[in-house]
């Protein structure tokens, strides 16, 4: 895969992952009902939306550092051990930052 589609690629996600966390932060400030029973339902879906929104936050961390290393053509190199992140675990992942190794 040459840099400039894996840059697209980063770029994609990146953009899914703004849209994932707008709506999660769209579905926090609507409000929430009068009534008990649905605020005790809300409350349980606050719990799953902020889990989402958390993952949704660490995914971009991870696509910008990313992006930030392709730019600076250090895209296949761990940041952890300074190894070679296997061309496998990119196309699978493209936003890995560590080999397996470091990330297990």
């Amino acid at each position: 895969m040459s840099p400039a589609d894996i840059e697209k690629r980063l770029n994609e996600k990146r953009a899914e992952l703004l849209q994932r966390i707008a709506a999660v932060e769209r579905d926090f400030n609507a409000g929430r009902s009068i009534d008990s029973e649905e605020q005790a339902a809300e409350l349980e879906n606050e719990e799953v939306l902020i889990g989402l929104q958390q993952e949704a936050q660490k995914e971009l961390q991870n696509v910008d550092a990313a992006l930030l290393k392709l730019q600076k053509g250090r895209y296949d190199v761990c940041s952890s051990c300074g190894g070679k992140i296997s061309q496998d675990r990119l196309e699978a992942l493209p936003y890995v930052i560590d080999c397996i190794n470091c990330a297990n």
